[in-house]
Order: structure tokens, then C-alpha cells, then sequence
């Protein structure tokens, strides 16, 4: 038993070290990076730039939009001598390992100790493939869970070592601080699920035990000091943005839409998610939480019980969402999924390795989506180009003065591109130009007019300002002065160029 102890965690690591050299190949010097990247580039440069590391910069200005870890770790690796690139993905990478194994561990206390469902749950957790892009990414999103998992994993083992309730504190206010409060919320529905199920969990005999009162208070300190120090400094305008906007529009069913427009395909927007990330995986999956709640030999593991209620809960919220969810949310469910599923088929095969075996031939059914989207990493063609975007941006710094307002088109350069490479302080605005739909239809690039018309309201954030500047596609042009007017071509770049036009007032904007 310890001999297959040993090596079942041991080929768990070399799993881990496999996927680490695959995954840092070109870390550093692949140039192709999603959008929200120059974010994270921008938010972490910005605490040198202003010399504050207790505001998170965007657009020039103070964000509220995401707490700082992450940020922090980014520019602490700048300050540590590495590139700007290596510096953005490393934290990623790293969360991303962790997120594998710790998830291991969750399916092996769960499992009433089988070390093999350890490599089984990093297998197939290496064949999500939106986990493997978000890895090398500088998203906040990989560690939002590692912090989730690692934090259910201490939670679990609290009950065989008290001194875990502390790590489980840390942990889960730290993820508080990576990106949003989910790990501190799914430790709370554990807590409330388990109290009539279990004995050890019960709130009365919890509060008599100092390590879990330490974890606690840890916990609700870390939970609460960036919200404090943002509230103490910026007052309202952060609750609304961080808590209102970030939080409570996303997950409510009263957001944006109205709660009479949610119909049966917003239902259906997370399996679809599911099943881009984890195909087949991804539907028995499903089958194992439906097992788990309906079969007794299941429920009967209370905490796969509770693991599979906050599964169906995260479903559910992700159904009703009216505010901007995307596929990469759902990290927050892979994960748990992977860890139930693993669990469940290990129960129904009597041969430990067994388990182990049937996520090995996965990988080798998924083996061509796993190679497909490692090859997309470097080669992301809804990516922007690094060197490209940052000559975008030093040719409109080229013609800028001071009495130009920077609109960017977000189809070319990226929110946060010139908040990291611009050397202006002004603020800034970025519509997405490219109208999606008619390029689809037609294979020409075509100017979104609702895009154009954005540009207007712009006016009453530019006061001081004479004339709007940006780059963008030289098509444009002739959709662009329909809306905005005579439009001044400063310089040609191939197909783009960098323009000029004059800002008409808000008044006769209103006239029009």
C-alpha cells in the first residue's frame, strides 16, 4: 500500500514536470497575448508608474474592478529583472500547476485515500483546453482556482488536522484578493451543507476550536482589506464598480436584461462552455453529480455531496447571469467537476490504478485537442501581436498633443495597450470597431456604427480636449466621417492609419 502510495504521487509530480516543460516552452518570448492580457500588463505597471501600490491603475485612473494579487506578483517579477512577458505568464503557470495537484489532493481525500486518483485528477485536468491556453495567459483566472481548490483541500483536511483550518483561512482570503470572494463562498455553502451531516461541522462544537476561530478571523481580514483601504480612499465609487457592477450585476437575474428575457438558451450557455473545454469529459461529468445526488452509496460521502450541491448551484447561478459572464468562468466549476468525476468512476473499479488507467486512455482520445491547443498558445490568431501593438501606440503618441483624446479601436489595440505602452495620462476609450457579423458574411472589414456613434459620448470626458485621435483601419474611414466628420489621416501603417478629428461640442451633439 505504501509502496503504490509512492508511486502514484510520484507519477502525479512527473505528470506536473511533463506538463511544465511543455507549457514554459517560448514563456517568455511568445508574442501573441488575448486582450485582457495588456490589462494585466497595464494594472501591474501602473504601481511603479504612479508610485501607489494600494490603487490598481487603469485607463490612468484608479480601477475597481479587480484586487491586486496578481498585479502585485506581476510586478514584483518585473522588479525582480524578468521580461515583461515572462513577468505576465509565470504567475498563470504556476497557478495553473497548483490547480492541478492540489485538485489531486481534493480527489484523494475524497476518495477515502486512493493515491491514484492523484495522476488521474491532474490527467484530466491537463485535458481541459481552456484551462491549458488560460495557463499562459496573465489572466487572473487559473489562480482564482488554485486559490478555490487549495482551499477546499484544507478545508477537507481540517477534520485530520486542525492546524489546516489556518491554511484554509489564508488561502481563502488570498483568492479574495486574486480576483473575486469564490472560495471564501464555497468554503461558507460547505459549511452550512456539512453542519447536519456531520458532526465535526456542526457550528457550536466549530467556534470552540481555536484553529478553526484563527482560520476564521484570518479569513474575514484578508476578505476585507483591500475592500477596506478601497472604501477608506475612494469611498462609494469603489463599492459600486467592485461590489455593484463586478459582483452583484454579473450573477443577478435583474442586471442588464430584465429577468423576463432569460429563456432556455441561457440555460444552455455553460453546457456549451462545458463542452468546448472538456468534450465527453465534460458530459460524464455531469452524469457522475447526478449520480452523487441521487444514488445513496454516493450521498452517503457527505462531502461529495456537498461538492456536487455547489456544483449545481454554480450551474445554476451561471444560468440566470444577466451581466458579462464568459466561457473562461467557468474555472470555477472545472475543477470540481474533474475532482467528482474521478472520485465516482474510482468507486465503481475495484483495481485502484484503474482509475488512473481509464484517464490515460482519455488523454490519448484527447491527445490531438490537447497538441491543437498547445500550438494555438503561440499561434492565437484572436490574439494581438506584442511588437505590433506597442508600434500602434508609439505612432499615435507620435501625433498626440495635449489636446487630443486617445480613442483606441479595441478590434486593433487592446483596453490597457496604451495605458501600458503610451507614454500620455490622459484617459482613453476603446469601442471595438469591427463589426464581427458583416465580416462574417461578407469577408470585408466593416466598421460598427454603434461603435462610431460611442465615440460621441466620449465628449463630456474630454472637456478639455480639441480633437479626438486614434488608429484604426484606413476602410474606415469614409463610415467614420458620416458620424464624426472630417477625418484627418496623420500617418499610413498598411492597412491603418492614425487619425484625427475635430470634437463637436456636447450641444450640437444633442441637436443632431
Amino acid at each position: 500500500m505504501v509502496q503504490s502510495k509512492t508511486i502514484a504521487i510520484t507519477m502525479a509530480f512527473i505528470l506536473l514536470l511533463i506538463g511544465a516543460v511543455f507549457l514554459s516552452k517560448d514563456l517568455g518570448s511568445g508574442e501573441q497575448l488575448f486582450g485582457d492580457s495588456y490589462l494585466t500588463l497595464e494594472r501591474s505597471h501602473g504601481f511603479q508608474k504612479y508610485d501607489d501600490w494600494f490603487s490598481v491603475y487603469s485607463a490612468h485612473h484608479p480601477s475597481f474592478q479587480k484586487p491586486p494579487l496578481q498585479y502585485w506578483l506581476t510586478a514584483f517579477g518585473s522588479m525582480l529583472g524578468l521580461s515583461d512577458l515572462l513577468s505576465l505568464r509565470l504567475p498563470s503557470l504556476i497557478f495553473f500547476l497548483g490547480l492541478a495537484i492540489t485538485s489531486g489532493f481534493v480527489s484523494y481525500l475524497l476518495s477515502n485515500h486512493n493515491p491514484w486518483t492523484v495522476p488521474a485528477t491532474v490527467l484530466l485536468m491537463g485535458c481541459s483546453l481552456l484551462l491549458i491556453k488560460l495557463s499562459r495567459s496573465g489572466l487572473l483566472d487559473t489562480g482564482m482556482g488554485f486559490f478555490i481548490m487549495i482551499s477546499l483541500l484544507t478545508f477537507f483536511y481540517a477534520k485530520e488536522n486542525s492546524k489546516s483550518w489556518i491554511l484554509c483561512g489564508l488561502f481563502s482570503g488570498l483568492g479574495a484578493m486574486q480576483k473575486v470572494p469564490v472560495a471564501f463562498i464555497y468554503i461558507a455553502i460547505m459549511l452550512f451543507i456539512l453542519r447536519k451531516r456531520d458532526g465535526y461541522y456542526q457550528w457550536s462544537s466549530l467556534r470552540k476550536n481555536k484553529d478553526f476561530n484563527r482560520g476564521l478571523s484570518l479569513s474575514i481580514a484578508l476578505f476585507l482589506f483591500w475592500p477596506i483601504v478601497q472604501t477608506f480612499r475612494y469611498g462609494i465609487d469603489y463599492i459600486n464598480s467592485a461590489i455593484g457592477i463586478e459582483m452583484v450585476q454579473r450573477f443577478t437575474p435583474l442586471g442588464e436584461k430584465k429577468i423576463a428575457t432569460i429563456n432556455f438558451l441561457s440555460w444552455l450557455r455553460w453546457p456549451h462552455w462545458l463542452w468546448k473545454d472538456l468534450h465527453v469529459i465534460g458530459v460524464i461529468a455531469i452524469a457522475c453529480v447526478i449520480l452523487v445526488l441521487f444514488c445513496h452509496r454516493l450521498r452517503h460521502n457527505h462531502r461529495l455531496f456537498a461538492l456536487s450541491i455547489i456544483i449545481v448551484i454554480v450551474a445554476v447561478a451561471f444560468s440566470l447571469a444577466t451581466g458579462k459572464v464568459y466561457d473562461r468562468h467557468i474555472v470555477v466549476l472545472t475543477p470540481l467537476l474533474v475532482c467528482v468525476t474521478v472520485v465516482v468512476l474510482s468507486r465503481f473499479i475495484s483495481w485502484k490504478p484503474g482509475i488512473f488507467i481509464i484517464s490515460m486512455i482519455f488523454v490519448g482520445i484527447y491527445f490531438g485537442h490537447i497538441k491543437k491547443s498547445m500550438e494555438e498558445i503561440n499561434n492565437n490568431h484572436h490574439g494581438y501581436n506584442y511588437p505590433l501593438v506597442q508600434k500602434y501606440i508609439h505612432l499615435i503618441d507620435e501625433f498626440k498633443n495635449k489636446d487630443d483624446y486617445v480613442v483606441l479601436d479595441g478590434s486593433v489595440t487592446p483596453s490597457g495597450a496604451y495605458g501600458y505602452f503610451g507614454t500620455g495620462r490622459d484617459g482613453y476609450s476603446g469601442p471595438k470597431f469591427l463589426d464581427r457579423k458583416a465580416l462574417k458574411e461578407n469577408s470585408q472589414y466593416t466598421v460598427k456604427e454603434e461603435s462610431l456613434r460611442e465615440i460621441k459620448s466620449y465628449t463630456r470626458q474630454a472637456e478639455n480636449k480639441e480633437s479626438f485621435i486614434g488608429f484604426t483601419r484606413q476602410s474606415y474611414k469614409p463610415a467614420m466621417e458620416e458620424v464624426l466628420g472630417p477625418i484627418e489621416v496623420l500617418k499610413s501603417s498598411g492597412e491603418f492609419m492614425v487619425w484625427r478629428s475635430k470634437i463637436v461640442s456636447a450641444q450640437n451633439i444633442l441637436s443632431q
